[in-house]
């Protein structure tokens, strides 16, 4: 190791398992905070039982751009665990106000059973119901759903703002939600 290099830290299985597995860091991001290789840390994860992911699943959280897991609250850092989390979430915030799930996944251009499984993965993801079905009140946010969707607001914004900045115009698979209940016709605003 050549003079002024730090020398690679130790990781404990315990710290490994909570990075990994419950905050979802990869392996590549663990590597860059500890200088320990990620084969070593591939070795360490197997040696301690944990399942080492591959393809898609070992990437890096998409909010690791942005910070890390103590940056955010742990139901938003775990919702953008997998990709496509910010048009599920998007969804999932356009969803209250309508009647059903069936007429909110027709609001959005998409399946009924597409929209549900979205939000199941988000409800997974975060360990607690987000929407609820009210008989003549229709969709709404639970009151664990109203403090996710205060807490990934914020998040949604700067996400936007990063990836227009870096393509340098709208991004493709950007979404544009009409809110519902927000004017008509042309003074209809959109929940972007």
């Amino acid at each position: 190791m050549a003079e002024g290099e730090d020398r690679p830290r130790q990781v404990d299985a315990g710290w490994l398992r909570e990075q990994y597995e419950t905050n979802r860091r990869s392996l590549k991001d663990i590597t860059a905070e500890t200088g320990v290789p990620v084969a070593d840390l591939a070795t360490l994860a197997r040696s301690a039982g944990i399942t080492v992911r591959h393809g898609i699943n070992g990437h890096a959280n998409p909010l690791a751009a942005l910070g890390g897991p103590d940056d955010f609250p742990p139901a938003v850092w775990a919702a953008f665990a997998r990709p496509g989390a910010d048009k599920r979430i998007r969804r999932l915030l356009a969803a209250p106000g309508h009647p059903s799930l069936a007429r909110a996944a027709r609001h959005l251009g998409t399946k009924h059973e597409t929209l549900a499984t979205q939000i199941a993965q988000l409800e997974a993801a975060t360990g607690t119901r987000l929407l609820r079905h009210a008989p003549g009140t229709g969709l709404t946010l639970t009151p664990d759903g109203e403090q996710f969707a205060h807490d990934v607001q914020p998040v949604l914004g700067t996400w936007n703002t990063r990836r227009t900045t870096a393509a340098g115009t709208i991004p493709r698979d950007a979404i544009l939600l009409q809110c519902p209940g927000r004017g008509s016709g042309r003074d209809r605003d959109y929940c972007t």
